[in-house]
């Protein structure tokens, strides 16, 4: 998690769900939060469409992190 700055599960918390987080780093460089988004896991079947979720999660937390700088 720690090296790809994220992390995703598929149906581990809830049946035939789709789940990523991304972390929420704060001005002195500790995690905070984070930010994640759950989706049908129907709904991600096709692989771009992951990718395309894994980019949107991590690039809101930064903006967010941005934020706390």
């Amino acid at each position: 998690v720690r090296s790809r700055g994220y992390d995703t599960c598929e149906d581990e918390m809830q049946h035939s769900t789709w789940a990523i987080a991304a972390p929420i780093i704060d001005a002195s460089g500790k995690v905070c939060a984070s930010l994640g988004l759950v989706v049908p896991l129907q709904s991600v079947k096709i692989e771009d469409k992951r990718n395309s979720f894994t980019s949107l999660v991590i690039a809101a937390a930064k903006e967010v992190s941005g934020t706390l700088a």
